[in-house]
């Protein structure tokens, strides 16, 4: 039965009127920051770190998750240096939003996994640097089995859990509904590639085990990527998810995630794609018209994008995921 209500659609208008685009940003390479312009001696440094992400003392970071610093005024004159603990620096690129509030730190490579971090912001010479110690997660840990010895095992990651990073404000909404179990199996594995196959689940109503969906179709993905195992990337052109009786479909679905070295569970879940929209009217309660839901968040300043029919009816969509468990004695059955 659906559960959105009208109180849903209107924290719907909330969240996506604070949305907005991100900003252009600009690419500084460097193994510190970008250079540090002359000033003066009588030039007043009022630039302090407001926040960073990861903060400090944070655990459990994933080895591919992204480094911010915010700033309360324009900070590209900071120096910005990232280190393992034994003072070994990691070559970094920094990008910038316009307004230069807000840096983004990546590293050329991944991180360690369970290794200890030290990020350090240094604003001005007159100023203390700020320091955010951190620890990455086992994610990222060479593997200790074959990649043969995953085929035929089914991963679990949870749609109701998600965090829906876009649409903006729609996120909570799409959760709301598509809360039943997304299941990805491996159908064949070599250390250059996988074969993975996508289907919807069900929890059952007297044990709670999770099983595939009887009557729900399944869908291939090309060639996953698996030359930096044990992280992969997987790509469908179009993957259908039902509620009750009614279709929605992603396009262009890119699922990216990293295995445990054991094999037994898939951290860093990010899927990133298109949703039509087209079906999503009579759910939001909005009538049956296809462009309902466009017409909807249209007022709330959210703009569809063309659907690969060239109808302007989708939404940009990133999604990250709980990390996703191997469902025992569970191989998925194509459909």
């Amino acid at each position: 039965m659906p559960r959105t209500s009208l109180v849903a659609l209107g924290a719907l208008s909330l969240l996506a009127a604070a949305g907005c685009k991100q900003p252009t940003q600009t690419r500084y390479l460097s193994d510190t920051a970008f250079p540090q312009p002359d000033t003066g001696p009588d030039d007043a440094c009022a630039v302090g770190v407001i926040e960073t992400r990861p903060v400090q003392g944070a655990v459990g970071v994933y080895y591919r998750d992204e480094i911010r610093v915010i700033f309360d005024d324009p900070g590209r004159a900071s120096t910005i240096q990232l280190a393992s603990a034994d003072g070994a620096f990691e070559p970094v690129q920094i990008l910038w939003d316009e307004a230069e509030l807000n840096a983004t730190v990546e590293p050329l490579s991944p991180l360690d996994a369970s290794t200890d971090y030290v990020l350090t912001v240094q604003t001005c010479p007159e100023n203390d640097a700020v320091e955010v110690a951190f620890t990455t997660s086992s994610f990222g840990a060479p593997m200790t089995v074959e990649p043969a010895s995953l085929e035929e095992q089914s991963y679990h990651l949870a749609l109701g859990d998600a965090t829906y990073h876009e649409p903006g404000g729609l996120g909570p909404i799409i959760a709301n509904y598509l809360d039943q179990p997304l299941l990805i199996g491996v159908v064949d594995a070599n250390v250059d590639s996988m074969t993975l196959l996508g289907a919807q689940g069900r929890v059952d109503g007297t044990s709670g085990a999770i099983l595939q969906h009887g009557s729900r179709d399944t869908w291939y993905f090309g060639a996953a990527d698996f030359r930096a195992r044990p992280f992969f990337s997987a790509y469908a052109s179009a993957v259908p998810l039902t509620y009750e009786d009614t279709e929605i479909t992603f396009y262009n679905f890119t699922l990216e995630g990293t295995f445990s070295a054991d094999g037994t569970a898939i951290g860093g879940c990010e899927v990133v794609g298109q949703i039509d929209t087209r079906n999503l009217g009579p759910l939001l309660q909005l009538g049956s018209d296809p462009s309902a839901a466009c017409d909807y968040v249209a007022g709330v300043g959210l703009e569809c994008i063309a659907c690969p029919d060239g109808q302007d009816l989708c939404l940009d969509l990133r999604a990250t995921f709980p990390t996703a468990r191997l469902v025992d004695d569970l191989t998925l059955v194509p459909r």
